[in-house]
C-alpha cells in the first residue's frame, strides 16, 4: 500500500478521534475570484494553527471568533485546531474569512451538525457580539464560485 493511500485511510477513518471538515471561501484579486478550500482539523493537544499564506487580519480572526462564540453561546474547543487555507501559494487577505473559519470550527467540534458544507461558499466578517458585517467583493464570489452550489455571504 502506498504512503498516500495509508495517509488517506488515516484521515478518513471514522474510528479515529480526528475531526476534519472541509468548506469553501473565495479570494478576490481585482474583479477575479479564486475558490479557496478551508480545511479545519481538531485533534488532541492545545493550540491554534492557521496555515496557507493568510495575512494579519486573518491571523487575528481567532480573537474575533473566540469573542463571538462566547457572546452567542458557543465555545472554542480546548483542543488543537489546525486550519489550512488552500491553495497555499495564493495570498488570502481581509476579515471576510471570519465566518468561514468560525463555521468550520463549529462543524469540526460537532457544535454544528451538517453534512452539506461542501455545497456552500461561505464568506463574512464577524463582529465581537456575533453579528455579521458586510464584506467587499461579494459579486465576484458569486460569479466565480467554481461549481459551488450555494452561497452564504
Amino acid at each position: 500500500m502506498s504512503y498516500f493511500l495509508r495517509l488517506k485511510c488515516i484521515l478518513y477513518n471514522p474510528n479515529l478521534l480526528l475531526m476534519l471538515v472541509q468548506l469553501f471561501g473565495s479570494a478576490v484579486y481585482g474583479v477575479d475570484a479564486h475558490l479557496i478550500t478551508i480545511e479545519v482539523n481538531i485533534d488532541k493537544g492545545i493550540g491554534y494553527h492557521l496555515v496557507g499564506l493568510p495575512d494579519n487580519a486573518i491571523k487575528e480572526s481567532n480573537f474575533r471568533i473566540a469573542a463571538a462564540f462566547q457572546n452567542i453561546g458557543y465555545r472554542l474547543p480546548g483542543k488543537k485546531i489546525t486550519i489550512n487555507m488552500a491553495p497555499a501559494d495564493l495570498r488570502k487577505e481581509g476579515s471576510a474569512y471570519d465566518l468561514t473559519l468560525a463555521i468550520g470550527i463549529l462543524a469540526a467540534s460537532e457544535q454544528l451538525k451538517t453534512k452539506t458544507l461542501k455545497d456552500y461558499l461561505v464568506m463574512g466578517e464577524i463582529a465581537l457580539d456575533g453579528s455579521l458585517r458586510p464584506i467587499k467583493g461579494a459579486l465576484p464570489f458569486y460569479w466565480r464560485g467554481g461549481g459551488v452550489c450555494r452561497y452564504f455571504v
